[in-house]
C-alpha cells in the first residue's frame, strides 16, 4: 500500500491503472481507494503541530551544529584518525588495482 500525502494523477494513472494490473495478472483481488492521507483529520493535525513546533522552536545554524557534532563524535581521537586514513587509501588502492 503505497502512502501518497496528495492522489493526484500519479494516484490514479500508475497505482490505480498499473499496479492493479499488475495485481491482478497475478490472480490478487484489488480494491483501490484513491485518497490521500492529507485528506484525513489526524494527519492534518500532525502536520499543523509540527508547524507549530518549527515555528516555536529557536533558530539554529545548521552548519554550526554540523561541525559541532562532528568535532565531538566523529573520531575525535587523531591516531584513530590516521589508522582510518591509512585503512581508507589502502582500500581506494586495492579497489583501483595499484
Amino acid at each position: 500500500m503505497p502512502f501518497i500525502f496528495v492522489a493526484g494523477d500519479h494516484a490514479r494513472n500508475d497505482v490505480d491503472v498499473e499496479w492493479r494490473a499488475i495485481l491482478e495478472d497475478e490472480g490478487y483481488s484489488v480494491a483501490t481507494i484513491i485518497e490521500g492521507l492529507g485528506q484525513i483529520t489526524q494527519i492534518q493535525d500532525i502536520y499543523i503541530r509540527h508547524i507549530y513546533d518549527a515555528i516555536e522552536s529557536p533558530i539554529v545554524d545548521a552548519a554550526q551544529q554540523k561541525a559541532e557534532f562532528i568535532s565531538n563524535n566523529f573520531l575525535p581521537n587523531p591516531i584513530i584518525n590516521v589508522w582510518v586514513w591509512i585503512f581508507i587509501v589502502i582500500f581506494a588502492l586495492e579497489v583501483l588495482n595499484y
